[in-house]
């Protein structure tokens, strides 16, 4: 399936990856890229390229869509990652979620470890630091799941089980990418609050 896609997912007039067809496998218009989406088709050619090294298209096609998701979903003015974005890169959603950053951290660990790309490592370390930074729940652990453009905290009621697994998720990847002790400690966290509060 995979060269089947290939020629049509990538983006080749703005970057990044077409994600809806129509039932004929013809794009359907939609033209919002979310940054969700845009990872894991990231993550799928990173995959593929792992296991096809010899096939420069996987590569072709990661490179199309790591240089989109770092140019246009990444905030420059206040970091993280948007939630989505239009077809040419402008900003539709720019409120940001933790689950946005938590796959961040785990597509690009993931694509680090598949492939060696130091851009996906260099993205998914500045992503946690980020979270990490104004996101920790210093007095309950975990992480806040919800945020303005500026990165600040908004109404947090409730902590959802399935963005802190993912968070749990993103640290295992990250820790294997990148053997850090901050990591290593706020994995522990997280799987003493999973295993506490969610099971």
């Amino acid at each position: 399936m995979l060269p089947f896609w290939t020629g049509r997912t990538v983006d080749a007039k703005y970057g990044g990856y077409l994600p809806y067809f129509d039932k004929n496998l013809q794009p359907t218009g939609e033209t919002e890229k979310t940054t969700i989406m845009q990872l894991r088709i990231a993550w799928d050619f990173a995959l593929a390229q792992h296991l096809n090294p010899q096939n420069d298209s996987y590569q072709q096609g990661l490179n199309s869509g790591l240089q989109f998701i770092e140019k246009y979903l990444w905030d420059n003015e206040s970091g993280g990652w948007f939630w989505s974005v239009n077809q040419t890169g402008q900003p539709l959603d720019v409120n940001k979620k933790l689950i946005t950053q938590v796959h961040a951290v785990y597509m690009l660990s993931d694509i680090f470890l598949f492939t060696g790309n130091p851009t996906a490592l260099r993205l998914a370390e500045r992503t946690m630091a980020l979270v990490d930074k104004n996101g920790h729940d210093e007095k309950y652990g975990g992480y806040i799941e919800s945020y303005t453009r500026q990165f600040q905290p908004q109404a947090n009621e409730i902590k959802e089980s399935g963005v802190q697994i993912h968070m749990l998720l993103a640290l295992v990847k990250l820790s294997r990418a990148a053997p850090k002790k901050i990591y290593r400690i706020r994995l522990r966290e997280m799987y003493q609050i999973i295993k506490k509060h969610f099971v």
